[in-house]
């Protein structure tokens, strides 16, 4: 198959751009702020289905619909605001992973079909890329303010490209996105500091940077075996 036929799926946190404890920490401090506990190793520990909204509604889960519905927004809007006011104090606390600028711009260039999948809020992830100077406009993109379900986020992201599922593959940093991939069975390439981890988790896979000769190569590997 040919590159051109591919559509490349690309996660945000931990993988197009750094900040995870920035990130982490602000999302915490908005559950806290709006359902009153800030959540600890165990809550996570408890997740199945890992995403901001997966995550707030279980955070929520002894609430009302309704009211799970108004606070949902409530977390979202602290959220965004808590990560706007932590790049005014720090600029340097998001920032573009190596390589992510030279190759969207690359990937614009070759014409190559690739859409944006993230388990984030939209105004959220949109907060951080503008944080880390990552040119997403004209990115199709899909969040989980659409979808609470990580791996109808990356098929979504998908057929907003105009791809096929069938020649798809996905990059992110976690063991939920390998999973994703799994249950859709799509190829992954496990990116971040997290490999090791999801090498023994059955990731075929990894990515050392995003500079474009690197990236081309892991690529074309995939391609050679798994399409």
């Amino acid at each position: 198959m040919r590159l051109e036929d591919l559509t490349l799926v690309f996660d945000v946190d931990g993988t197009l751009i750094g900040g995870e404890s920035a990130d982490w920490n602000s999302f915490n401090e908005a559950i806290e702020r709006v359902a009153g506990f800030y959540p600890q190793p165990e809550f996570y520990e408890s997740l199945i289905e890992v995403n901001a909204r997966a995550i707030v509604q279980k955070a929520l889960a002894e609430h009302s619909e309704s009211e799970r519905s108004a606070k949902e927004d409530e977390i979202a809007a602290q959220y965004a605001s808590n990560l706007a006011a932590v790049g005014q104090e720090h600029p340097e606390a998001f920032m573009a992973s190596p390589g992510v600028i030279e190759l969207l711009a690359d990937l614009g260039s070759r014409q190559i079909t690739h859409a944006i999948a993230t388990g984030d809020f939209y105004d959220s992830i949109i907060t951080k890329l503008r944080l880390a100077q990552v040119p997403y406009e004209g990115i199709p993109l899909v969040t989980s303010s659409d979808y609470g379900i990580r791996a109808e986020i990356i098929k979504a992201a998908i057929g907003k490209a105009n791809g096929e599922l069938p020649k798809s593959l996905y990059i992110g940093d976690g063991t939920w996105d390998l999973r994703a991939t799994q249950a859709l069975g799509i190829p992954f390439i496990g990116f971040g500091r997290n490999r090791e981890k999801l090498k023994l988790n059955g990731a075929l896979y990894l990515l050392d940077s995003f500079h474009p000769e690197h990236f081309w190569e892991v690529i074309e590997s995939v391609v050679e075996n798994e399409f």
